[in-house]
């Protein structure tokens, strides 16, 4: 264990390269750096996980069922690529104490319904809902925009008759 690894206040993270690659997006995305992407992710499965996965679904459930299907299907890579055994990516996340204590208080409590599991397995965990949380929350939007899009589209010439439009009760003719 390095001297870094000993401090109080920080926290060692070790991933895989396409973990820490999927991490690094989102951040990038959000205008946020690895740390702060990491301190969000555990800051909003603490204290928001119920609420969001709340509008998530309710959200999932207004979209169409093809969109519910393609969002499904397009899983992140990070899930998928399997990377080799030794290749491990590290950042070094510090936390609020009120955060960190929280955290460690929650990873108590996985131990002992689950047992025994690192905290850096927990923390990719938390961190692994975050990601698909706010992966499956952009390819919703997508939806709901295209199928939105799609609803307000008239229909095409060679399916419909063409019809002039009507005003109130007066068509223009």
């Amino acid at each position: 264990m390095s001297v870094q690894d000993a401090k109080k206040d920080r926290v060692v993270f070790r991933v895989s390269p396409s973990f820490y690659a999927a991490i690094t997006q989102q951040a990038n995305e959000a205008n946020r750096s690895v740390n702060g992407e990491i301190c969000t992710a555990v800051d909003s499965w603490l204290y928001e996980r119920d609420t969001m996965v709340f509008m998530k679904d309710r959200l999932m459930a207004s979209a169409s069922v093809e969109s519910i299907n393609v969002i499904r299907k397009a899983t992140p890579s990070y899930l998928t690529v399997a990377d080799e055994e030794g290749d491990t990516c590290k950042t070094t996340v510090r936390f609020k104490e009120s955060v960190e204590a929280d955290l460690r208080a929650a990873w108590e409590v996985h131990k002992r319904q689950i047992g025994h599991v690192s905290l850096n397995s927990f923390l990719k965990l938390v961190v692994s809902w975050w990601l698909m949380y706010s992966y499956q929350m952009r390819e919703c939007a997508k939806a709901l925009h295209r199928d939105f899009n799609n609803s307000m589209m008239p229909p095409s010439r060679s399916t419909a008759a063409i019809r002039p439009p009507v005003y109130g009760n007066l068509a223009l003719v």
